[in-house]
């Protein structure tokens, strides 16, 4: 089974232009007040990318991103946490994401 209908087991040249392209919009996009998710569906849209590889594709490199996130910024969370009972900044870090969180809760 190939990446497009037509195409063969192998990879093509493009796929991996198109893989790079991707992956750049990704990690540019990640840090940055712009949906990475709507940012890739366009991406994969003006490139002309047909579903299913693709949109598996995105997904993954998206939980790369996320698990990238996860360990760049955990030893600065758990310590947070771990201070939460005693440092009043760490309870102010923990009531200003609760309170970030809520609209996204509410609405989902």
């Amino acid at each position: 089974m190939g990446l497009h209908p037509q195409a063969s087991a192998e990879p093509r040249v493009s796929d991996w232009i198109y893989a790079v392209i991707l992956g750049v919009i990704e990690g540019l996009t990640e840090f940055l007040p712009v949906s990475s998710t709507g940012m890739l569906l366009l991406t994969k849209q003006a490139l002309g990318l047909p579903n299913g590889f693709w949109d598996t594709f995105s997904v993954l490199i998206q939980l790369g991103a996320i698990l990238a996130v996860v360990v760049l910024y955990f030893s600065k969370l758990w310590s947070a946490v771990v201070r939460l009972p005693s440092d009043p900044q760490a309870r102010r870090f923990a009531l200003s994401v609760i309170i970030a969180f809520l609209p996204s809760a509410i609405v989902g």
